[in-house]
């Protein structure tokens, strides 16, 4: 018995727009592909572990649970959203942060958000690569979850 159910129309009418925008202002399609590039390159000459993708999710690999989520943490209190993302979506040593970019995020934005990792990096994690690439840890991270974790927090 397979059962199946058609989107909502508002889902479908999303879409419609979605392909009309990419088509007739071609100018915000290139501008989100610039700021993926500007924000991979950033994040690489880092030393972070960009795990590949083809899409404006751009995930970073981190490795076990505890510094995957210190590491969302310490991004968060730094006023950037980058949640951690670990098993079961993920396999078990391949826990990642999360970042997204997007077509109204300014250079600005970018140069912001890639400060605030180099500084959690540098106050918390060794920005060079282990023989698997991925971010280490100075020492284990030992400091509690900030004010408001788990929480939405206004931009």
């Amino acid at each position: 018995f397979l059962y199946t159910t058609a989107p909502p129309a508002a889902c479908a009418a999303a879409a419609l727009e979605a392909v009309r925008v990419r088509q007739e202002a071609p100018v915000w399609w290139e501008r989100l592909w610039r700021n993926v590039a500007c924000w991979r390159e950033g994040l690489a000459a880092m030393g972070c572990e960009i795990v590949p993708s083809t899409g404006p999710i751009v995930p970073i690999r981190v490795g076990p649970v505890e510094e995957t989520m210190a590491l969302a943490d310490a991004l968060l209190k730094n006023g950037v959203y980058a949640p951690g993302i670990r098993p079961p979506p993920v396999p078990a040593g391949s826990s990642r942060v999360r970042t997204s970019v997007t077509a109204l995020h300014a250079e600005e934005d970018l140069d912001l958000a890639l400060q605030a990792f180099r500084a959690v990096c540098e106050e918390r994690w060794n920005t060079s690569t282990t023989s698997s690439g991925s971010l280490r840890p100075r020492s284990s991270p030992s400091r509690g979850r900030p004010p408001g974790h788990g929480e939405l927090v206004e931009p």
